[in-house]
């Protein structure tokens, strides 16, 4: 992003003018930069994936839980009292800057972390209305896609076909659905000594079923060294548990909802690897393979 187009999003702003900006991270789905005028700092956002329609549900989303306070970055309003900015380069929306970290996994901060996405997933939220991009149909379609028949690696192909088939029939469509984030990773989320300063990045967020946000949580919060951590593991669930309890049918659920979050974080990054060969996505999904293989119900229970 160059300085000019930097300026021409600002021109839709109350901003002041701009002094300084630095990319803050370059994931794989979009580009965040710190930005520095004279009436503050904010975060820039390039939705550099992120379809329009996509981005106007998260912007409703963000407006209803603005009206219960919880802990977000939330976005700056333009001066026509809207937040998206669509320009030929892209589509920009400015948040918020937090100051803070991302948190050490540790006891304190796995209880902060379930205690907050236990009050998203209990928030009533009428009038929205969002699917999940990551659904077992979806991986399904990949394994039969001719980008995905021709990948040359075989045991990622294998792998992924056979755990695609045996999840296929774990989907429980009676367990609770609501507000989920989707993707709560510590790099999703801001800290200052231990607390929980803020959840970030709902581009992601959807209605599905709540647990699909307990175990895509647990990978995020209780794994170390790709291996989860029993004690972690019992902090959460036992935080979780004090905002929201979990059913009996949710609990012999949890372990199957465990492996399907780690499935569905690998057909994310293989939909893309499948197309362009990147070595980082790839190590990616040979770890999240693990994962799935690796779940097992005396872990959770």
């Amino acid at each position: 992003m160059d300085r000019d187009l930097l300026n021409r999003i600002l021109n839709y702003y109350s901003l002041g003018n701009l002094i300084e900006y630095h990319l803050i991270n370059q994931g794989f789905a979009n580009e965040n930069f710190r930005v520095n005028t004279h009436k503050g700092t904010f975060l820039l956002r390039n939705c550099v994936e992120q379809e329009r329609r996509s981005i106007l549900q998260e912007m409703k989303l963000m407006k209803l839980l603005r009206t219960v306070n919880f802990p977000a970055a939330y976005p700056v309003g333009r001066t026509d009292g809207t937040y998206l900015t669509e320009l030929p380069e892209g589509r920009f929306v400015i948040y918020e800057f937090i100051e803070g970290s991302f948190p050490e996994l540790n006891e304190q901060t796995v209880a902060e972390t379930a205690s907050m996405v236990a009050w998203l997933n209990s928030i009533k939220y009428k009038g929205i209305s969002k699917k999940n991009t990551i659904h077992i149909n979806a991986c399904i379609e990949l394994v039969k896609s001719r980008d995905f028949q021709a990948y040359p690696d075989t045991q990622i192909k294998d792998e992924f076909t056979f755990w695609t088939e045996k999840l296929s029939d774990i989907m429980n469509p009676s367990l609770p659905k609501g507000l989920i984030h989707g993707d709560v990773f510590p790099d999703n989320t801001f800290f200052q000594d231990n607390k929980l300063l803020a959840i970030i990045d709902f581009e992601e967020f959807a209605v599905d079923t709540l647990l699909f946000d307990v175990g895509m949580t647990i990978h995020g919060f209780c794994y170390k060294n790709n291996h989860p951590e029993p004690r972690l593991l019992k902090v959460f669930l036992d935080n979780y548990q004090r905002k929201r309890r979990l059913s009996s049918e949710e609990l012999k659920s949890l372990p199957d909802y465990i492996r399907w979050a780690a499935l569905g974080m690998t057909y994310w990054h293989l939909n893309k690897l499948v197309k362009t060969e990147n070595q980082k996505q790839k190590k990616r999904v040979e770890e999240l393979l693990e994962r799935v293989k690796n779940v097992t119900t005396e872990v959770v229970l």
